[in-house]
């Protein structure tokens, strides 16, 4: 009995072991795979600020002027120029099946009264206009926040398309051309958000070029006033 009894425990202590061990090994195994989903997102998300400073600069070469800068962005401007103003108050967005395709469902329609979300490319040169635009929203009792702010497993456009449904405004900074920037506005378009567009003007770009939902400006003063009064013309419009 007393052999029998030593038997039951060293196979309880053999399994609790094996158990043990194979707890850690499965543990290790997850813990590398989360390293290195978290490793190639940091690797993407780099290469990915890379490519725009890159777009960026090769884009600022070429709207040195004024009819370069129409030429730029005449897709963008041409709604502005025909009267079509994206800052009145926005119609209840349908539930499409591009939406649906993004993970979107009837709870994420729910639109956040006091929530401005940001079109920005996430390379460095633009965080300073970001942190202004913050500034600004936050000084107007706002929300405000871009689509790397949170970590996200996965691809990031779903979550902004979610971000960009369920915000009250979004502000897209058009400077430097960026191809993201330009299809998530798009997107934004389409569901009729009141929608600011601000770009880094230069000083050959004259003031009268720029249109009610379009902000150019040459210094960070100009951007704050002229954001500000935009702010206060949608929220006045979106009360109507």
């Amino acid at each position: 009995m007393s052999d029998t009894y030593q038997l039951i425990i060293s196979v309880a202590i053999l399994l609790a072991t094996f158990s043990a061990v194979f707890y850690v090994y499965i543990n290790m195994i997850r813990l590398k795979n989360t390293y290195n989903e978290e490793r190639k997102m940091i690797e993407i998300n780099s290469l990915r600020e890379h490519l725009e400073a890159k777009i960026s600069k090769l884009n600022n070469r070429m709207t040195t002027d004024v009819d370069g800068f129409k030429d730029m962005n005449h897709l963008v401007i041409a709604p502005e120029n025909n009267n079509v103003d994206y800052t009145k108050r926005q119609k209840k967005a349908e539930l499409s099946n591009f939406l649906r395709s993004f993970g979107i469902n009837e709870d994420d329609m729910v639109i956040n009264p006091n929530s401005v979300f940001v079109l920005t490319p996430f390379h460095k040169d633009m965080r300073a206009t970001y942190d202004i635009i913050k500034g600004v929203c936050y000084a107007s009792n706002l929300t405000c926040s871009r689509g790397d702010e949170e970590l996200v497993s996965g691809e990031i456009l779903p979550h902004i398309v979610k971000k960009i449904v369920n915000s009250r405004i979004i502000i897209a900074n058009i400077s430097g051309r960026n191809p993201n920037v330009f299809y998530e506005l798009g997107i934004a378009h389409a569901l009729d958000k009141p929608t600011i567009l601000i770009s880094k003007s230069l000083s050959e770009v004259p003031f009268d070029l720029q249109s009610k939902s379009i902000i150019l400006y040459d210094n960070e003063a100009e951007l704050t006033n002229m954001l500000q009064s935009a702010l206060i013309k949608v929220i006045v419009n979106s009360q109507e």
